[in-house]
């Protein structure tokens, strides 16, 4: 049932004209410090937090017009000193859905930006701990039922599919049209990758 639902918004989203790019709301100064990857701006403002001035979730944690927080800007944008610092805030919600779905790890996935996604896998863990936080974590797709193993396959990161395997993601998860990452590259380096570790988990 929820597969069927998530496949309706999915087949909706997709039939609908494509969602302009989102526009970070540089007024908020945590959001502009998670772009330029100015960890002094946050520390300054977290430093409010910690003398009750304000709520984590009001400054740290924010959600702008798009739905992304400064830690998916942060990643979004490759600013891995910013998405270190936030990510080990534990009031700061990793695994949180912005734009269309997306979460931090999806869209530094999505941009290649292994640092990023090594230190929010990471932290994952960490939160749970164990290593089945960060394979978890790659199991929430997005709005159009991407994975983030479907990024890192169609955008060609092998180094960040490499590090999915070890963590052992799921390959055949399928997006809206059923397509498992295997099936969603034409890199044939990708697809040997994914075809040996299929092999060994046999």
């Amino acid at each position: 049932m929820e597969r069927k639902m998530a496949q309706l918004l999915a087949d909706k989203i997709c039939a609908e004209p494509k969602s302009a790019k989102p526009i970070p709301d540089l007024k908020s100064l945590s959001i502009r410090a998670a772009i330029s990857n100015d960890v002094c701006l946050l520390e300054t403002l977290y430093s409010e937090v910690q003398n009750d001035k304000v709520k984590i979730s009001d400054i740290l944690d924010n959600i702008d017009q798009t739905g992304n927080t400064p830690l998916i800007w942060a990643a979004d944008a490759g600013s891995t000193n910013v998405v270190e610092f936030l990510a080990g805030i534990k009031e700061v919600e990793i695994l949180r859905q912005g734009f269309l779905g997306n979460t931090a790890l999806a869209r530094s996935v999505r941009n290649g930006h292994f640092d990023v996604v090594k230190t929010l896998l990471k932290e994952a863990n960490h939160r749970t701990n164990s290593d089945l936080g960060a394979s978890d974590y790659g199991n929430i797709h997005n709005h159009k039922l991407q994975y983030p193993i479907h990024f890192a396959s169609f955008y060609e990161h092998p180094s960040i599919l490499e590090l999915m395997l070890h963590l052992r993601f799921d390959t055949y998860v399928k997006d809206r049209k059923g397509r498992t990452p295997f099936e969603d590259t034409k890199s044939d380096i990708i697809k040997d990758m994914i075809t040996k570790n299929r092999s060994m988990l046999i």
